[in-house]
C-alpha cells in the first residue's frame, strides 16, 4: 500500500489580512494605504469602513479629512472601467450623508480644497473620472439641502463650500466653466428636485456666481457663467418659470423631440423660480462696487441692461 499524503494545509500567512486591510480596524484606524490600493476589493472595504467611521466620527477635524480625501482622490484614480468609476463617483460623493452632524459641510469644504488642489496634476485620461465625481459630489450635497426642506442654515453652508471652493477666483478655470454649464440642471433635474425652491433659496445660490462675476479675471470665465447660469432664469424662460420656449427655441426642441426617445420622467428639468429684480440689483451694485475688476464693470453693466 503505497503511503497516505498528508492533509493539505493552510499556510500560516494565507488567511492573515494585508497590512492596509488590518489598518482599518481598531478605533482609530488608518485608511490611507487601504483607499489608495491597486486592488479593487480592498478599496471597497476600505470605503466601507470609512463609511462607518464617519458616522461616529464626531470630532474629526480638518487636517484628517484632508488625509481622508487625499487617499479618496487616489481611490478614484485607480478605478478603472466606466461602470466601476461611476458607482465608486456616487458612493464617494454620497459619503456626505454618513458624516457626522456638524461635520458634513467640513467635510464637502475639503473635498472641494482636494479637487483644486490636484487638479491640474491630473492627465487627460482620467479627467473624465474625476469630472464624474464633482457631479456627484453636487448632486448629494444638493440633496441633502433639498432634504432640509432648502433650510437657509444649509443653503448658507452649501453656498459657501461653493464660494471657497469650485467659483473661489484661485480654483482652475476648467471646474468654473462645468460649474456654470452643469449646475442648474444639477439642482433641477429630477421628479421632486426643486420642490420647495424659493426666490429666496435661488438668491443664495446664485450669490457665489454672481460674486465671480466681479473678482474673475478671465472673460471666458464671465461669460460662461452669463450663459450657463444666469441667462436661464432671465431668457430661455422654458425651463425658468413653466411658460413655452421663445418660438424659435420651441420649433428646435419638437424636431429634437422627433428624432430622440422619450427621456426618462426623473431626467427632466423643472421650473426654476426667478428672483430678477434681486439678480438686477445685485449685478448692479456688483458693477458699482470698488473691489470689482474694471475690466468687469462693463460686461456687468451690460448684463444689468439687459
Amino acid at each position: 500500500m503505497g503511503k497516505k499524503k498528508a492533509p493539505a494545509t493552510t499556510s500560516p500567512t494565507s488567511s492573515r489580512p494585508r497590512p492596509e486591510e488590518a489598518a482599518l480596524s481598531g478605533p482609530t484606524p488608518k485608511f490611507g494605504q487601504a483607499l489608495a490600493s491597486s486592488d479593487k476589493d480592498v478599496r471597497d472595504k476600505a470605503v466601507k469602513a470609512l463609511e462607518r467611521y464617519l458616522r461616529r466620527a464626531h470630532d474629526i477635524e480638518e487636517l484628517e479629512l484632508r488625509k481622508i480625501w487625499k487617499a479618496l482622490f487616489y481611490c478614484m484614480w485607480h478605478s478603472d472601467k466606466p461602470k466601476v468609476q461611476a458607482e465608486l463617483a456616487d458612493k464617494l460623493g454620497g459619503l456626505v450623508h454618513s458624516v457626522a452632524p456638524g461635520r458634513e459641510w467640513l467635510f464637502v469644504r475639503v473635498f472641494w480644497q482636494t479637487m483644486v488642489r490636484e487638479w491640474t496634476g491630473i492627465d487627460r485620461l482620467r479627467l473624465d473620472k474625476f469630472y464624474k465625481l464633482i457631479r456627484r459630489s453636487l448632486v448629494h450635497c444638493v440633496a441633502r439641502v433639498r432634504e432640509s426642506g432648502w433650510s437657509d442654515d444649509e443653503l448658507q453652508a452649501f453656498a459657501a463650500a461653493l464660494s471657497a471652493g469650485p467659483l473661489n477666483v484661485e480654483c482652475p478655470a476648467s471646474i468654473r466653466f462645468f460649474m456654470a454649464d452643469y449646475f442648474w440642471a444639477i439642482v433641477a433635474t429630477g421628479r421632486e428636485a426643486a420642490d420647495g425652491l424659493t426666490e429666496k433659496a435661488v438668491c443664495v445660490l446664485l450669490e457665489p456666481f454672481v460674486a465671480l462675476l466681479g473678482v474673475a479675471e478671465d472673460s471666458v470665465v464671465i461669460q460662461r457663467v452669463v450663459n450657463g447660469v444666469l441667462e436661464p432664469l432671465t431668457r430661455r424662460r422654458g425651463k425658468a418659470d413653466g411658460k413655452d420656449m421663445e418660438e424659435d427655441e420651441t420649433d428646435e426642441k419638437e424636431d429634437d423631440e422627433d428624432d430622440e426617445d422619450e427621456d426618462d420622467e426623473d431626467d427632466e428639468e423643472v421650473p426654476l423660480p426667478r428672483p430678477l429684480g434681486w439678480l438686477a440689483e445685485r449685478v448692479f451694485d456688483l458693477a458699482s462696487a470698488k473691489t470689482t475688476h474694471e475690466r468687469n464693470r462693463k460686461q456687468l453693466y451690460e448684463l444689468q441692461v439687459r
